[in-house]
């Protein structure tokens, strides 16, 4: 039976935190949440590929996989490269770890080290089970702690977490398995052997046998072995609260198996673990926690599945027990003194993802994904109780906002619905970002191209999540491809490049619309800019234009920080014969030609917005043969207004150049007739107006368009400045 809603929410009994007829899958899931998972796997399952389900197992927790034949160690590589953290080994027969070797035999770390070699398997992911011999001496003892030194990180070489050569040796660690009878003695000498390595960070040691771990299952002991000797306890687990309650799990250690697997001889004192007690994990976690609280509560800090923040709470050893057996965010209420099972009120429920201690081991970390509409964390509705999240955080839940429900004019919606722009947008962003040089320039390209990639992803209901879990798989491969690049998917971003470079039509970075005359003479186009030296702008052979970024941002006093981030890339336009541009608003929220002058979402305080333009003329109005073109005049038609912000509505246009709308005024007989303004274009001149007024509400009579060309070629650049950071909607 599935307890779990269609959403993925457990479906749990009175008490909540069951686990009865949860999946298996789930089971073992939860129980890798707080604690690497042991996949102990027959021979012939080994030999073969992982299946998906333990794939996706693998790819949720932290998981040693093996036992496999040090003689074989290929086998691992598909393992490791699946999604395994570690692979574990089974020794040489003839080299046990302590036993005396034959004379010509070579020593134990040299042959591990050539069989990783052979097969090109890092030492860092590689871990060697270790049966204890009988140590019936020194001289047996010494034997077994130089095999062990052997395979360690050389003393004072640093953590075994940097997972870099030089901090690791042979192997990154040993699973150690004590035989049942071994005397008290022996166990002491052996914490003192493997104890200063752990704790040290020269080896990770997982050991298991013990007579305080299979006598009695007391968490405590879970809790001395870590504090003491940073050493891990190796055993059957369970989430119930009655240990040796058994919960399937099919052959894995970490929960008691209904039918052991058949292991390889060599790795026949697994056996004994799976026939010791069960160890219930959340206690045994507990355990672990120092804390100087007098309540003997845990600090816990929760983080969303992406990293970020969401709030300081307090865990107990109940807690941590009911998190685990329900697989959600559970934590300890000191207002209420009970158990508190996030969004049991509020319906902002957690899925549980990972358990973690800080370095000291005084403070958890839950890893979780939080649910929910809104999905939030904190009493006030906020995802965080930091804050709004900012950065990516901010980017992901503003546009799962807006694939929900978009306000009208929402460019980010339009990329939802228009796969062709938002394909030709990232293949055009990914080119200005690699062409881009300066430090700044390049950050601010990049956040344009995750601003399109990041609608991509949230088009087909991708997050940062697994963005992220697919980079740690690929950090977990073994091999890589060369990563040339592919001449074929070159081609086909040259293509949409070209296309959009020449396209005839084309949608411009603004309100308005740009147009052909009802002769059909001609389209504007929008032309390439190419920035290099000191932002020289190059549009056609002995047409070099020396401004750029920086003059704009030092006309209208922005400072140099906000160079990249405050002003869009340059725009330069071309009008063919026969092309004029309607008039329109260059600001947003401003409904292109409609009159809606405000509107909340985009305008200060509430949000960014163009607040000027400056049009930078490259050719002149005059003659065609002197380089010009006639006519082509830039006109204001409500440039007179005494209040730009009075509502145009009812404002008729009279033609002053027939079928020419662009360069129309108000009719002389309505009530809010005013004398417009034409402006001659003419080359070297650039012009500057304000979209906003210094209260940063939207001004009518920024309303602009072109008159139409009638003879020659009329070419401008478009340059806009923003009030706070450039934004995409």
């Amino acid at each position: 039976m599935n307890r779990f809603s269609p959403s993925g929410e457990p479906l749990l009994g009175d008490q909540g935190f069951e686990v009865a007829d949860v999946p298996s899958f789930e089971i073992v899931r939860r129980l890798g949440v707080a604690s690497p998972l042991v996949l102990c796997l027959p021979a012939e399952l080994l030999k073969a590929p992982p299946s998906e389900a333990i794939c996706e197992l693998m790819r949720e927790t932290t998981t040693v996989v093996g036992p496999f034949a040090l003689e074989r160690a290929d086998e691992a590589r598909e393992w490791l490269s699946m999604g395994a953290h570690y692979a574990l080994f089974l020794p040489p027969a003839n080299l046990g770890i302590g036993a005396e070797c034959p004379p010509a035999a070579k020593p134990l770390a040299e042959v591990v080290r050539a069989a990783a070699a052979e097969v090109a398997i890092p030492a860092e992911r590689m871990m060697l089970l270790v049966d204890v011999p009988a140590l019936e001496n020194a001289a047996a003892l010494a034997r077994f702690q130089a095999d062990i030194e052997s395979l360690a990180a050389p003393a004072g070489s640093g953590c075994y977490e940097c997972c870099k050569k030089e901090t690791c040796g042979a192997v990154s660690g040993v699973c150690v398995v004590v035989p049942p009878g071994t005397s008290e003695k022996i166990e002491a000498d052996l914490l003192g052997v493997l104890g200063p390595l752990a704790a040290r960070d020269r080896l990770q040691v997982f050991l298991g046998g013990l007579s305080m771990l299979t006598s009695s299952a007391q968490p405590s002991s879970v809790g001395h072995l870590h504090h003491s000797f940073a050493i891990h306890a190796l055993g059957a687990a369970t989430l119930a609260e009655e240990a040796n309650v058994a919960t399937p799990a099919g052959g894995f250690v970490g929960a008691p198996p209904v039918a052991v697997v058949e292991l390889p001889a060599a790795a026949a004192s697994l056996y004994a673990l799976f026939a010791a007690p069960a160890l219930e994990l959340g206690p045994a976690v507990a355990a672990c926690v120092r804390t100087d609280r007098s309540d003997g509560l845990f600090p816990t800090l929760v983080l969303e599945a992406d990293g970020a923040a969401l709030g300081l709470v307090y865990s107990s050893t109940q807690s941590i027990g009911a998190a685990l057996r329900c697989g959600r965010g559970v934590y300890w209420s000191r207002s209420r003194s009970s158990l508190w099972r996030k969004g049991d009120t509020s319906g902002a429920w957690q899925t549980l993802r990972r358990i973690q201690l800080d370095c000291d081991a005084d403070a958890l970390c839950f890893t979780v994904t939080q649910h929910g509409i809104p999905p939030a964390f904190c009493h006030k509705t906020s995802l965080s109780c930091w804050g709004q999240p900012t950065g990516l955080h901010a980017l992901q839940l503003t546009l799962f906002a807006r694939k929900a429900s978009a306000p009208p004019g929402s460019y980010t919606k339009r990329l939802f619905d228009d796969a062709t722009l938002l394909r030709n947008k990232l293949v055009e962003e990914a080119q200005e970002l690699a062409e881009a040089t300066e430090p700044d320039h390049v950050a601010a390209e990049a956040a344009d191209l995750i601003y399109f990639a990041m609608v991509r992803c949230v088009a087909a209901g991708v997050g940062l999540p697994q963005i992220s879990s697919h980079l740690d798989r690929r950090a977990l491969k073994l091999e890589r491809r060369p990563g040339h690049s592919k001449a074929s998917r070159i081609a086909a971003g040259d293509a949409i490049l070209s296309e959009a470079k020449g396209k005839a039509g084309a949608a411009p970075a603004s309100t308005g619309a740009l147009v052909g005359a009802s002769t059909g003479a001609g389209r504007a186009r929008w032309l390439p800019v190419i920035a290099f030296g000191v932002y020289a702008l190059y549009f056609a052979p002995g047409t070099t234009l020396a401004l750029g970024q920086r003059r704009v941002a030092a006309l209208l006093a922005l400072p140099s920080e906000r160079l990249w981030r405050g002003i869009e890339p340059l725009l330069a336009v071309e009008y063919p014969e026969g092309t004029f541009y309607e008039p329109h608003f260059d600001f947003f929220g401003g409904g292109g030609g409609s009159d809606k002058l405000s509107e909340p979402a985009f305008t200060p305080p509430h949000g960014s917005n163009r607040f000027a333009t400056v049009i930078v003329y490259l050719t002149s109005a005059g003659e065609p043969g002197d380089g010009g073109f006639v006519n082509g005049h830039t006109v204001f038609p409500f440039a007179g207004f005494v209040n730009g912000s009075d509502s145009l509505d009812g404002v008729a246009f009279a033609g002053a150049v027939p079928g020419a709308p662009a360069c129309s005024f108000p009719a002389p007989s309505t009530p809010k007739a005013a004398r417009g303004m034409l402006v001659q274009p003419r080359r070297g001149d650039a012009i500057l107006f304000y979209d906003q007024r210094p209260d940063g509400s939207l001004d009518g009579r920024a309303r602009h368009g072109s008159c139409p060309v009638v003879r020659g070629t009329k070419r401008v650049i478009n340059v806009w400045a923003w009030n706070r950071d450039v934004i995409y909607r």
